[in-house]
């Protein structure tokens, strides 16, 4: 890769995270209504499936808010134990299933089809991401 190259590279990985920031300084409200209007443009939402949409997103954001809070804190926080550590994840699987079925039961098949498609490729240009800084190091 060339010096310029890194050196964009660099400078985009800089503003995402000012963006993150943003985002992060915004109400669970905010974040949520941006959510449901990102869908809404890539799903086609009918006004229905909108505001169903948006009763998930905010109640999803304002666990996360909670969640954000507890963290900052528990300033001491110590290393998890295995227990702590699976309850944790299993926590996290059993909310991510039941979106999953809140979502099946709001959009229509197709939608949930491209709503699925979407979720992976996230899922590879996070992986992709995270290889790039373990390389990095």
């Amino acid at each position: 890769m060339t010096a310029v190259a890194q050196k964009g590279s660099r400078q985009d990985h800089k503003e995402g995270r000012k963006m993150m920031e943003k985002m992060a300084e915004m109400t669970p409200e905010q974040r949520a209504d941006l959510k449901t209007k990102k869908m809404t443009l890539t799903l086609d939402l009918s006004t229905g499936q909108q505001a169903q949409v948006m009763a998930l997103q905010l109640d999803l954001e304002q666990q996360r808010q909670e969640k954000i809070e507890n963290r900052k804190e528990q300033k001491d926080r110590k290393e998890l134990t295995a227990e702590q550590l699976y309850e944790m994840r299993s926590a996290r699987l059993d909310e991510a299933i039941r979106v999953k079925k809140e979502m099946k039961n709001i959009l229509t098949d197709e939608q949930f089809a491209e709503f699925e498609t979407n979720i992976e490729k996230k899922k590879k240009r996070r992986g992709m991401h995270k290889k790039q800084r373990r390389s990095k190091k």
